[in-house]
């Protein structure tokens, strides 16, 4: 009789009982992890070619081909790079120093120009800043330059200050480009900020190299009313800026053109004006009623500012030189008779050279040139001795501001006027046009020197 057979008792009794062959081979297995965990590992990639990733062989990843494309004569392609995508409004994240930028913009300082629009810049300007970020690193650049020239803290802050300069005109230039269509122009280089700066022939802001002043330089204009208000205000607080910084002079005289030429884009597309006093016109009605009680200058210093004016003649070459020094001595001229008249000689001379011919534009910003510092130098003097002007442009904007410091809350600038420092943008201009002027002319430039040295011993002295 069969017995039938019972396969798993058979196989349990077989796998009891352990052959030579099998021991052997538990000891050969134990060889080869051992000798597998000693090879050295590699790190595995994803951004190889689609050919390695096909048949399975590492991609060493050589641009524009890798070595196993060439080698087998493969057209080597590489998967498209990962983007992040960023919402088009998002506004970047503030640090404590940002928020103590944007507090000190809100609260104690703002752009002098255009005069009269103290609550555009602390409404309007900061709303559209949180969707146009062009704008909002304009605002912190000018709040920490600001903060840290009227001596608002203990540490520097011109490392932020131009960092949020440069990537405000950055942003700025790539705005333009995309609300409008200008012609393609070689790359500038950013602004930084040094301890002697070099003159330069020409301004490191405009991104144009003719920059003219009327809308046809912007081409066929795409721009909503909020991305042109918004570009003119970021003009604006760049000028402001580069009042602080002592080779800014002839960034601040190209961004003026350039906003004569946004505000001339704004009136072609019918756009309303979001700041008030644009035109020239308009802020020298707007100066009238405020330098009526003002009375004419009678200071020793406007005989040697007419003397050394005078001894400029010797070393102005030609037509556009001599017409500098003419609006240069319009202005002295009139400090004896009527201060009114100073203001609109003054905003002459801005309207002469904002409309100059681009060639000339550039000779007259041209600081390598020792005639054109000297004129420069001249100019700024001026504009330092002449505090009146100052005063009654602060008078229009400035109202809310006195009253703070009238109840015991005094803001950085104030402190900083108690304290005998000279607060004035230009002295920056002063200190470096004066020490760009060579030992050959030094002559020449005795007068605006001897500004700068009264300034620096009483902030107070011209008012």
């Amino acid at each position: 009789m069969d017995l039938p057979t019972i396969t798993g008792a058979t196989s349990s009794s077989s796998s009891a009982v352990a052959s030579p062959q099998t021991m052997g081979s538990g000891a050969d297995s134990t060889a080869v992890t051992k000798k597998a965990q000693d090879r050295p590992r590699h790190r595995k990639t994803r951004t190889g070619c689609f050919n390695c990733k096909r048949r399975r062989i590492k991609c060493k990843e050589e641009r524009p081909a890798c070595r196993n494309c060439v080698k087998s004569r493969y057209t080597c392609e590489y998967p498209a790079a990962a983007r992040l995508y960023i919402a088009p409004d998002q506004v970047p994240r503030f640090t404590m120093l940002d928020m103590h930028f944007f507090q000190h913009f809100l609260l104690q300082c703002s752009p002098v120009y255009p005069l009269g629009n103290e609550q555009v810049w602390k409404h309007d300007v900061l709303c559209l800043s949180h969707h146009h970020e062009f704008l909002l690193y304009a605002v912190l650049g000018f709040a920490a330059a600001d903060l840290e020239a009227n001596g608002g803290t203990n540490s520097s802050l011109s490392v932020p200050a131009m960092t949020y300069r440069c990537k405000a005109i950055q942003l700025f230039r790539k705005a333009i480009t995309s609300f409008q269509e200008p012609e393609k122009a070689p790359k500038n280089t950013m602004p930084t900020e040094s301890k002697n700066p070099k003159p330069r022939k020409s301004a490191n802001i405009a991104s144009d190299p003719k920059p003219q002043t009327d809308s046809q330089h912007y081409g066929q204009s795409i721009m909503s009313f909020d991305q042109g208000s918004a570009l003119v205000a970021a003009c604006y607080l760049l000028m402001g800026q580069s009042q602080y910084l002592g080779d800014g002079i002839q960034d601040f005289m190209t961004l003026t053109r350039g906003s004569a030429s946004l505000r001339g884009e704004m009136i072609r597309l019918g756009f309303p004006p979001l700041f008030q006093n644009l035109e020239p016109k308009d802020s020298i009605e707007t100066m009238r009623q405020y330098l009526k009680g003002v009375p004419p200058l009678d200071k020793p210093w406007i005989d040697a500012g007419e003397t050394s004016l005078e001894m400029l003649k010797f070393v102005c070459a030609d037509g556009l030189q001599l017409a500098y020094l003419a609006n240069l001595e319009n202005i002295l001229l009139h400090a004896r008779t009527d201060t009114f008249k100073v203001y609109t000689s003054v905003m002459g001379h801005f309207i002469w050279w904002t409309s100059l011919p681009f060639d000339d534009f550039q000779r007259i910003i041209d600081l390598t040139d020792q005639v054109h510092v000297l004129l420069a130098s001249h100019w700024v003097a001026l504009m330092m001795a002449m505090s009146f002007l100052r005063k009654a442009s602060m008078k229009v904007n400035d109202d809310s501001k006195k009253k703070q410091e009238e109840s015991g809350h005094k803001g950085a600038s104030a402190q900083a006027r108690e304290e005998g420092k000279c607060t004035e943008p230009w002295y920056y201009w002063l200190v470096c046009l004066n020490r760009w002027v060579s030992d050959d002319y030094k002559k020449f430039n005795v007068w605006p020197q001897w500004v700068q040295d009264r300034l620096g011993e009483d902030a107070l002295y011209f008012t």
